[in-house]
Parts: C-alpha cells; structure tokens; sequence
C-alpha cells in the first residue's frame, strides 16, 4: 500500500473509532473538577451555537383556555397546543432543557377540543453530556456524551383504530 492509502485509512480508523480508542476496554477516564469545567465550557460553546430554543418560561394554561385564545406564537395557535415546563437534571450538562407538553387529548376544532383526532408529542434527539461520580474517586468525574429524546412540541394526528 501506498503511504497516502495508509494516511486515509488510519485517519478513517480515527473517525470511525474515534471514543472508543480513547478508552482502553471501554473504561471510562476520571477528569477533576477543572478538567469538567473545561468540558463544560465546549459544550455550551456547541449548545449555544446549535440551540433552536433557549430555556423558556414555564406556562399554566389548560386545554380550554388554549381552545379560546389560539393567538400569538405557534404552540399558541396549534391545534394540538402546547406548553413548555423545564426538565431539571444535575447529572446533565446542559442541566435544564425546555420540555413541550400536550395541553389536550384531542385537538382543537372550531374552538372546541374533538377528541376523533389525538394531540400526541413529537421528539427530536439532543446530544447532552452525562457526569458521574468516578467510581475510584468521588472528587472527580466520569463524563459520557449521551442522547435524550426531548419533546419539543405538539401535533395533531388521526388516532390508531384497532382493526
């Protein structure tokens, strides 16, 4: 093989195994508290460059009320409206993520909620960072890149009939 052939497939390796070369048998390495800190600091440089959604404020509306407002942003005028609570975990960078939550069973239909349609949560996967405790050391850290699926909003959809 050719130098360049043998650069391309050991820079592949790199890519394809990347996480996984960084560990020998699949142990985790601990990082201390700066070392988390830095951690941290990319992630947020990354959250902050791809986040659609910042922390939003939480909303105490019902389903009857969505039914008569239907005014302002989206999940106001859906209907299969929604509302936003925060997700709270300390284990998880970033620790708070806005949530969507159905506000109806049904969907809303001439300003009354039907239930022949559903509202159900529609998910997209987000990439969060994960700590624990080292297992050796309680001061420091294991950190693991992770994907949670978060429900973002709301849809209206026909509902599953049994045949």
């Amino acid at each position: 093989m050719t130098r360049a052939v043998l650069q391309t497939v050991f820079v592949g390796a790199l890519l394809l195994l990347g996480e996984r070369t960084s560990a020998a048998g699949g142990k985790r390495r601990c990082i201390n508290s700066s070392q988390l800190d830095r951690r941290v600091r990319q992630y947020y440089e990354y959250w902050n460059a791809t986040s659609i959604s910042k922390v939003l404020a939480q909303d105490a509306r019902t389903c009857a009320q969505a039914a008569t407002d239907m005014q302002g942003n989206v999940e106001r005028r859906s209907l299969s409206p929604w509302k936003h609570y925060i997700d709270h975990d300390v284990n998880r960078i970033p620790p708070k993520i806005s949530f969507a939550k159905c506000l109806c069973r049904g969907c809303i239909l001439r300003k009354k909620e039907q239930n022949d349609y559903n509202s159900v949560t529609v998910f997209s996967e987000l990439m969060v960072l994960k700590k624990t405790p080292c297992p050796s050391d309680p001061q420091q850290y294991v950190v693991r890149k992770g994907y949670i699926q978060v429900p973002v909003a709301c849809t209206c959809v026909v509902p599953k009939y049994v045949k």
